[in-house]
């Protein structure tokens, strides 16, 4: 192995690495450094996918009484601001959240409301302190009682999850994912 490839080597682990990347959070130890780099590794790769699709297949899904992709992201949106709002107390409209998935279908806004959600789980996780993530809280709408620990995994894994069906509907329609694009058809 050549030290040019070894060196190419390290800046892709150092730079596709989420515990690398929660280094960079500020002052962020423990589960919450952990969380924000993973958080930011796997939300950026639904915001880059986002910005990859097309307008025109936005309206695009796989079946009738199924999710468009516009449906997909701003769904994604809404959870980055209902559950956050469970944690800190603030007010967060369940329904309307739900309603907007149909109505906010242009790419650009879409693309806005996404990164302005993930921006309010990441000011949420930095207000943080590890004892609050021990305090108790009530999702209604399951009904289930957790922690703020807890109400983080489930953002992390919302957000996973829909990433995932993201990437399904991006191949769906030809669409490769601009992490794979740039390492030249690599695994997602």
């Amino acid at each position: 192995m050549t030290i040019r490839t070894m060196y190419a080597l390290f800046l892709f682990i150092l730079f596709t690495n989420p515990q690398a990347a929660a280094q960079d959070a500020p002052a962020l130890k423990g589960f919450r450094g952990e969380f924000m780099g993973m958080f930011e590794h796997e939300a950026g790769k639904v915001v880059q996918l986002a910005g990859a699709v097309p307008d025109d297949k936005y309206s695009w899904r796989p079946a009738e009484g199924v999710r468009s992709i516009s449906e997909v992201y701003m769904h994604v949106a809404g959870a980055n601001i209902l559950l956050p709002a469970m944690i800190s107390g603030e007010k967060a409209d369940f329904e309307a959240l739900t309603a907007r998935e149909k109505k906010v279908t242009d790419k650009k806004e879409v693309i806005a409301e996404l990164t302005t959600s993930i921006e309010n789980v990441k000011k949420l996780v930095l207000s943080m302190s590890d004892e609050d993530l021990e305090k108790s809280v009530t999702i209604p709408f399951i009904p289930m009682t957790t922690t703020a620990r807890g109400i983080l995994m489930m953002i992390m894994s919302h957000v996973s999850e829909h990433l995932g069906q993201s990437i399904a509907y991006a191949r769906t329609n030809n669409i490769v994912p601009p992490w794979t694009a740039q390492s030249g058809g690599a695994n997602e």
